[in-house]
């Protein structure tokens, strides 16, 4: 590793030539065995890729102030150490290793996120300092060579742990109940081996911790009855939407029930289109037909509106419609006389 190299580097990947202005500095796979003192020219990398090298030991990387993510996975390294310079560090990658404890990182106080995975984890002293790493939230400790099931006292006093892996684990089988059990002691905990811990499953796992199967059923019963009341809560809020929008435009709810049972709401029918009042029964049959006065009102409107020159040849004319209009009430001549 030499200045030169990780300018060449940086160049290929269109980064800056002055070292200081990159935030990003990716020198994996490069089968460098040490990280040289040059590395300190890059004072504002952010985030710096080491995976895949040789490396045996992590040094020169004090100067690297702002450094926030550390990749250093599938590199040689036994121990965690010269990281306490780095204040804002907050994801460290050391997994595939070869750790056989956790030192060295209480100092870094703003540290979220740990990944340990596939090292050489065996002993529950090599652990310990975990209880003073407060602010990590994310552990994975899995496919190491952990056996002993006292592991989840530490893991417990661990005030913000999140999510955590710990399958791979000999403790893991060791554990009676793991899942609920990890879950009643970590209270913290959202996340455990790729599944999600939801609110119901924390709740029946804490009751069956304080009284076993029957207190977890009677917790299952419960947040179902629970369930069922927030769901008629939620329709009779909808129904009383449903009414004050009813009592603001003026609407009877009876109205709305009939739309609601398929019935048509009354139409303004045009009134040309009704049977006049004035139809009339005669005899004493079920013949319905027009009122004669309905007839003479037609013919002295169409007689007005007729020229004299054309009145005789109207006259014919009108005489038909007149015919016409009495047959199609089911009438004759002779029974309007």
């Amino acid at each position: 590793m030499t200045l030169p190299a990780i300018q060449k580097i940086c160049k290929d990947l269109q980064q800056y030539k002055t070292p200081e202005l990159n935030d990003k500095l990716y020198l994996h796979f490069k089968g460098w065995h040490r990280i040289e003192p040059c590395i300190s020219a890059y004072s504002g990398c952010k985030a710096l890729w080491l995976e895949g090298n040789g490396l045996m030991h992590i040094e020169n990387l004090g100067e690297l102030k702002e450094l926030r993510c550390l990749f250093l996975q599938n590199n040689l390294i036994e121990k965690i150490e010269n990281l306490g310079e780095l204040s804002v560090l907050d994801t460290l990658n050391i997994s595939n290793n070869q750790l056989q404890s956790i030192d060295n990182l209480s100092l870094n106080k703003e540290l979220n996120t740990l990944n340990a995975s596939g090292n050489r984890l065996c002993e529950l002293e090599g652990l310990e300092h975990l209880r003073e790493c407060e602010s990590i939230g994310v552990l994975d400790l899995s496919n190491n060579k952990i056996e002993d099931p006292a592991v989840l006292d530490i893991l417990a006093g661990m005030a913000n742990l999140k999510v955590l892996q710990l399958s791979g684990n000999g403790c893991v089988r060791k554990i009676k109940h793991y899942r609920k059990t990890l879950i009643s002691r970590i209270k913290t905990l959202t996340y455990l081996d790729d599944r999600p811990v939801f609110e119901e499953e924390r709740r029946t796992a804490e009751a069956w911790a304080v009284g076993g199967r029957e207190a977890e059923k009677a917790e299952r019963l419960l947040i179902k009855e629970e369930k069922e009341a927030k769901e008629k809560a939620n329709r009779d809020a909808f129904r009383e939407m449903l009414e004050a929008a009813r009592r603001a435009r003026g609407d009877s709810g009876e109205e709305d029930k009939e739309n609601e049972d398929g019935n048509v709401d009354e139409e303004e029918v045009d009134e040309s289109c009704v049977p006049d009042i004035e139809d009339v029964r005669l005899g004493g049959d079920d013949t319905h037909v027009s009122s004669p006065t309905i007839v003479e009102e037609k013919v002295n409107a169409a007689t007005e509106s007729a020229p004299n020159s054309a009145l005789s040849e109207f006259e014919a004319d009108l005489a038909a419609a007149t015919q016409e209009v009495i047959e199609t009430d089911g009438l004759n001549m002779e029974e309007l006389d």
